[in-house]
């Protein structure tokens, strides 16, 4: 630390003399104008007091001016560094902004060979040949259960009473359906490609020892389909393995059956990505899982190769699997934990097998093997199947013909389905027989029964001074039948038609009960007002017509407090008494 010693003494007003450790300097002025003399020369300083507004200018006593030194720029100062971290991602997830790129093979129809096109054309049209034939078959058994189902009803009671003279004609339908059935079978069974590769007995036990090598791949925890790589990982985050993939599980298992139909079972490798492998003695096919499309490639030209991989596992390690060490989740780039974390924890580093297909026609597949031990058998296997094939005399080598074989006769019937047990009809011979009784039973009944006679309803035409008009109906009444126009046009002349007034109608009138007891009178009266004549004595009946105030008519029927008009003896309706007055 250093001191800084500075005095200031005031000679008079306007002067002062200062004293510092670069000498001696006298100030003349007041606030916001003063002029300092050192031996360095005279400055002058201008300014508002309280403002921080100042000029400043020096003039050395060599008579140079020189303005205000100017501070130099400030020199940028880089930040302190501070290493930074990035998590590691999953394997099965590709980091963020990673270079990862895809390990996958070219389009399935550029990876055929030249050489096997011929093949590949033959392949497809037994696939299609196949297809076809396998629809036919469906059909055939079809027909085989069903006429199957009828001889054995016709063979069992009930029905073997009435139509068994149809048996024998039965079991030659079925002969003759069973026998279309084989021709369809033999068709689909000579429909398989059999691929003859030709090879020698060196280059069959060179498969041979390529299937047990397979079988370990096969028998091993787990095994993944690596579909993207990315090698530039260590150098962008500082992580201890230079390598990122992103992986999924496959299985990989033998193939018996198929559209190529060989002695020896297929070795199917499951592509997660792209079409499946599938390798024959000679030659592999590329399948592809959505559509029909697939490629063949000879086994010459497929190059494997196969080695050890470290990985960080960041799941479950599988089962057998070797753990060489534990690592760090967030680690400093020694390896050592990163202690601004504190919920860091280790990984297991398991040692994982790697196995690599890729040919010059654009194949390219990538497996891992939780068992580092099965991979390298399986590469030191194929290298020996290469030269076994590149050392038989006859070339081109390997390149499959097709041969026609002929099934046995327990070979075609396996391929029929098992016919069904079946009993007999008795059910439905049940049913038939309880629809004829009832059907029986049925006419009887209606030629028996007696024929219903027609309901008439007998309307009476109103007499002349009396207007029959259309009246609003509830719905819960009766509704009234139409009266005939030929009994109108009778009560217009003044003439009774009781005859043609009366007649057929679509439904019956059902007045209700009258509320009291019927009574028999004759007596004159006139209507007080407007009102409505009634069916019945009941304020829900229809209404059959309307009188107007002062019409006047007889009375014929009374029921409480209802009467039933008329007009020389001719029936009206009903109206309420508190309607009508008597006529004097």
């Amino acid at each position: 630390m250093g001191f800084r010693f500075r005095k200031s003494v005031k000679l008079f007003p306007g002067v002062r003399l200062n004293f510092s450790g670069s000498g001696v300097s006298a100030s003349v002025g007041v606030p916001g104008a003063t002029v300092n003399f050192s031996k360095r020369g005279r400055t002058t300083t201008l300014g508002l007091p309280g403002t921080g507004l100042s000029y400043q200018d020096h003039t050395p006593w060599g008579g140079k001016r020189q303005g205000r030194r100017r501070a130099p720029p400030p020199v940028p100062v880089p930040a302190p560094y501070t290493p930074s971290y990035e998590p590691p991602a999953p394997i099965d997830t590709p980091p963020p902004s990673s270079s990862l790129v895809d390990l996958r093979s070219v389009e399935t129809a550029r990876l055929t060979c030249p050489d096997l096109v011929g093949v590949k054309q033959m392949v497809i049209e037994a696939s299609a040949q196949k297809a076809d034939l396998a629809k036919d078959f469906r059909l055939a058994c079809a027909a085989r259960e069903t006429v199957w189902r009828k001889l054995r009803r016709r063979e069992q009671a009930p029905l073997k009473w009435v139509f068994g003279s149809q048996i024998e004609r039965r079991r030659a339908d079925l002969l003759d359906a069973e026998m279309e059935a084989l021709k369809v079978a033999e068709a689909i069974f000579q429909s398989k490609v059999n691929l003859d590769f030709g090879v020698d007995r060196r280059t069959l036990d060179a498969y041979r020892e390529l299937e047990i090598a397979f079988d370990g791949i096969r028998c091993a925890s787990q095994v993944w389909d690596v579909t993207a790589l990315d090698t530039v990982e260590a150098e962008r985050t500082g992580r201890i393995l230079s390598t990122s993939f992103s992986r999924s599980q496959v299985v990989v298992s033998l193939l018996f059956d198929g559209s190529v139909k060989t002695t020896q079972a297929g070795l199917r490798f499951e592509n997660a990505n792209g079409g499946d492998l599938e390798i024959y003695p000679g030659v592999m096919i590329v399948r592809e899982k959505v559509g029909a499309d697939f490629a063949l490639i000879d086994l010459r030209q497929v190059t494997v190769e196969g080695m050890d991989l470290s990985v960080i596992e960041l799941g479950d390690v599988p089962e057998r699997a070797t753990i060489s060490e534990q690592v760090w989740e967030r680690a400093n780039r020694d390896g050592s934990p990163n202690r601004r974390y504190s919920a860091n924890r280790q990984l297991p580093v398991c040692r994982y097998g790697t196995l690599k297909f890729h040919a010059s026609s654009g194949l390219m597949e990538a497996y891992q093997v939780s068992e580092a031990n099965k991979v390298l058998p399986f590469v030191s296997a194929w290298g020996e199947l290469q030269r076994a094939l590149a050392a038989m005399p006859t070339q081109p080598t390997g390149l499959p013909v097709a041969t026609p074989e002929m099934p046995t006769e327990d070979e075609l019937l396996a391929m029929l389905p098992t016919l069904p047990a079946v009993g007999g009809a008795w059910g439905a011979s049940a049913l038939v027989v309880a629809g004829a009784l009832l059907a029986i039973v049925w006419a009887l009944g209606q030629a028996a029964g007696p024929p219903q006679p027609p309901v008439h309803d007998t309307v009476s035409a109103a007499p002349a001074g009396i207007s029959i008009e259309p009246a609003p109906v509830r719905p819960d009444s009766p509704q009234p039948s139409p009266l005939s126009p030929d009994a109108n046009a009778d009560v217009v002349a003044g003439r009774s038609a009781p005859a043609a007034a009366t007649g057929p109608t679509d439904r019956t009138l059902a007045p209700s009960a009258p509320p009291g007891p019927v009574e028999s009178r004759t007596k004159r009266v006139a209507a007080r007002k407007a009102a409505n004549v009634r069916y019945s004595a009941d304020q829900r009946s229809g209404v059959v017509g309307k009188v107007n105030p002062g019409d006047t008519f007889d009375i014929l029927v009374r029921s409480g407090e209802w009467a039933q008009i008329g007009r020389d003896g001719l029936k009206i309706g009903w109206i309420h008494g508190s309607l009508i007055e008597p006529v004097d």
